[in-house]
């Protein structure tokens, strides 16, 4: 079988896709930088809603915004592209050497910033851990993308087979989830030791401790991606207002994540707004199995009444609105630039008086009472679209509360399901394999930790995608199971905003592919 063959991924078309100032983001990644060593004196600021709540255990979480943390002191095992492809990182070259087998070939010129040497032994190191009961409990949220690997061994230096549990045709992609760390440093500190001071091959290195408010990073010259800029800091700025405040005073040279009506102000500014298709889609994930006690769940168990609540949600408006136009309301949760997006299911309708209906037909005629916990700063517009979305389920008679909790009360309450009311802020995110599965995998039997939602006929829909390498027939199974997805109405789907950055007029080479920033060609301009 051939090298570095896709699956066969799909590049979103015909949706307002726009790059203020930069206008090839979603080509590739360059991981040969111009500069082997430093030639900056200088400071990148980057301006994130979080840092990681698990400091440096990279298995706790995956996604925005932990990872523009992270993708500056670790290395995936594989990247992939705008368009979908898996590409080399600390792997070189992979192929598929029988149905449930897959043989990676790495580099072999990449050290830790500690001097450990990277090879086939520490991949081997980390994948195992991610396996093992301990990795399933300390790094549940990893562990769960990684339940399809059965073994992993080296055969050399820089050669490592894994074994699938089954056949799986899209390892390449998968594996891009796994940041790699050293084994000595891993083993001797501990999870907890290493989380607080994390070791990684990315071209920064932690400065110190981390701080409350920020992490503090220089320059490791020693990687394979050496930095051209000698310090990086990734500040923790948790409202969207403060972190355009800190842009638009010169304190930031880079902001994840603006509001849309912040546009014009940026470049007035001289700053440059980013657009780029984002791989997330908002949703309300709806308890319904495994939930806290004293928490009523029961009108949920009902399809009638998670139809009804979509059909409350008047997205054309929000989208108009809130995002100026910048996104799309959305009846699933696969997002547009995904493989295996479904374009014929649509958004459910605004029917307000359909949703009533429902509601009494389903026995609840005078609504019920829900509180639905969600955070600020995922996405563009969302904090507003939540205030909204609960706004518009009191029409119809759901007495909706919406509390705002942070990332690190977020986590905890996703493992274990125990959440204090029975709706909660829940992203489907496709990066960084771009596969439907990866976004629709928490909402199945196969989440990590507790689940919260089990259903046979879906999981015999899964069982089947994970399996099948017939690119065409893997995709239609995708289909159908978003199509069940909408109309049992899993979740309350939202919708799916593009990715919005802001960068200073002195920063160059930027680049956010799939939410992988490449820090290590940034430079700034005198």
């Amino acid at each position: 079988m051939t090298e570095h063959q896709p699956i066969g991924y799909a590049v979103r078309t015909g949706m307002r896709t726009l790059a203020f100032g930069a206008a090839a983001l979603l080509a590739g990644f360059s991981l040969s930088p111009e500069a082997k060593a430093v030639t900056q004196e200088k400071t990148i600021r980057v301006g994130v809603a979080s840092l990681p709540p698990g400091r440096g255990n990279v298995y706790t979480l995956f996604g925005s915004p932990s990872m523009f943390t992270w993708y500056a002191m670790f290395d995936p095992v594989t990247l992939v592209d705008g368009g979908g492809n898996p590409i080399p990182s600390l792997a070189s070259s992979w192929k598929n050497t029988s149905p449930s087998t897959w043989e990676f070939k790495l580099r072999s010129d990449v050290r830790f910033s500690n001097g450990e040497a990277f090879n086939a032994n520490a991949l081997v190191a980390t994948l195992n851990w991610l396996i093992s009961p301990e990795g399933l409990a300390k790094g549940a949220v990893v562990a769960g993308r990684t339940k399809f690997i059965k073994s992993a061994r080296a055969v050399d230096d820089t050669t490592v087979v894994i074994e699938t549990v089954t056949p799986n045709p899209i390892v390449p992609n998968e594996i891009s989830i796994v940041l790699v760390t050293p084994p000595k440093a891993w083993a001797d500190l501990g999870v907890d030791a290493f989380a607080n001071a994390p070791v990684g091959t990315g071209p920064y290195k932690l400065e110190g401790a981390w701080q409350e408010n920020a992490a503090k990073m220089t320059a490791f010259e020693g990687s394979f991606r050496a930095p051209k800029v000698r310090r990086l800091e990734v500040n923790n700025l948790p409202e969207r207002a403060a972190r355009f405040q800190a842009f638009t005073s010169g304190q930031l040279d880079v902001i994840i994540g603006i509001s849309p009506d912040n546009i014009k102000e940026v470049q007035a500014a001289n700053g440059k707004v980013i657009a780029l298709p984002g791989p997330t889609v908002l949703t309300w994930a709806l308890t319904q199995m495994n939930a806290k006690a004293g928490v009523d769940i029961k009108p949920l168990a009902d399809p009638r009444v998670r139809q009804a609540m979509n059909m409350a949600i008047s997205r054309d408006d929000m989208v108009k609105e809130v995002l100026q136009g910048y996104g799309q309301g959305m009846g699933q949760g696969v997002a547009s630039p995904t493989f295996g997006h479904n374009p014929n299911v649509k958004a459910y309708p605004y029917d307000p008086v359909k949703a009533r209906a429902l509601l009494a037909e389903a026995g609840y005629p005078n609504g019920f009472d829900l509180l639905a916990e969600v955070r600020e700063g995922y996405m563009a517009g969302d904090l507003e679209w939540h205030q909204r979305a609960g706004a518009d389920l009191q029409k119809i008679g759901i007495r909706t509360k919406v509390q705002l909790i942070q990332l690190p009360e977020w986590l905890k309450k996703f493992v274990d399901v125990t959440w204090d009311g029975a709706a909660w802020i829940s992203g489907w995110n496709s990066a960084p394999a771009m596969d439907a599965m990866g976004a629709i995998q928490f909402h199945t039997c196969d989440k990590g930790g507790k689940v919260y939602r089990c259903v046979e006929k879906e999981q015999k829909l899964v069982t089947q995608i994970n399996s099948e390498f017939d690119v065409a027939k893997r995709k239609q199974l995708i289909h159908d199971l978003i199509q069940i997805q909408r109309d049992d109405a899993i979740a309350l789907f939202l919708y799916e905003a593009q990715d919005l950055d802001a960068i200073s007029n002195k920063l160059r080479d930027f680049k956010n592919v799939n939410r992988y920033l490449n820090y290590h060609e940034m430079s700034l301009a005198d």
